[in-house]
């Protein structure tokens, strides 16, 4: 679905970014990216050639429809809620959305269990200096939320309620090698060496069970199929498919 639909001359807005996203970006030949975050820090040419914007993820302020894409990587388990993030991205696109994060599943609760993942994301913290990195790029650790699929179809949802949205999910397997080696307790580190080999195993024959996934949302169009339960008056609006619901229901005395 995402093969075609974003092109390289599409304006692309990052939220929560870094300079792992300039990397990316440039490197994939975009030249049209606003690097956004809460990192007061910055004074703007950071991310030459690309722009940079002091922007919050949950409340962007940006008008509707602002940008073709809005991408997101690693940032949304930072947010005071990950959910009114996902819906102001959807907000400010006009095409549709870019999500990298955490994937919460059997695999990545037993690699929480034995210390391999963060419950709170410390590990930034610590490496940023104890002064960001953390919930809202602040000096305290943020609860690492972790998305399941239909978490996210769930929110998804919820702001598009007259018809479908289209949405394309990939997993993949990433051991966080850097902050295992960081650990004053290798043991977590030990126990990662010893079960690379299983969880390549299970990645390939369930990539479900990656700890990690990315999704690509499509915006709704003016075209897009409604629900059988909604109907298009002529200026615009979505109003109750009264036929549809006196097929179904029926009043009672």
């Amino acid at each position: 679905m995402l093969r075609g639909t974003l092109s390289k001359e599409d304006s692309v807005l990052v939220t929560a970014g870094g300079t792992r996203d300039k990397e990316t970006w440039e490197a994939c030949g975009f030249h049209k990216v606003t690097i956004s975050n809460l990192d007061d820090r910055m004074v703007g040419n950071e991310f030459s050639p690309f722009g940079w914007s002091f922007l919050d993820a949950e409340n962007i302020a940006m008008e509707d429809n602002s940008v073709d894409f809005v991408c997101i990587h690693n940032g949304l388990h930072h947010c005071r809620c990950p959910q009114a993030a996902v819906l102001e991205m959807l907000r400010v696109a006009r095409k549709g959305i870019l999500i990298f994060e955490p994937y919460d599943n059997l695999v990545t609760r037993i690699g929480m269990r034995f210390g391999v993942g963060q419950k709170y994301e410390t590990a930034a913290v610590f490496y940023s200096n104890f002064s960001h990195g953390g919930f809202r790029n602040g000096p305290v650790a943020n609860y690492v939320y972790r998305f399941t699929r239909w978490e996210l179809e769930k929110t998804v949802a919820t702001a598009y309620p007259e018809g479908p949205v289209q949405l394309e999910f990939m997993h993949a397997l990433r051991i966080p090698w850097e902050q295992l080696r960081g650990r004053s307790n290798k043991l977590p580190y030990f126990i990662a060496c010893a079960m690379r080999p299983l969880l390549t195993v299970i990645n390939y024959l369930l990539p479900a069970q990656g700890n990690c996934f990315a999704a690509f949302i499509t915006k709704r169009s003016v075209e897009a199929p409604l629900w059988p339960w909604v109907c298009k008056t002529s200026d615009g609006n979505y109003v109750a498919d009264k036929d549809w619901l006196l097929s179904k229901y029926r009043k009672l005395s």
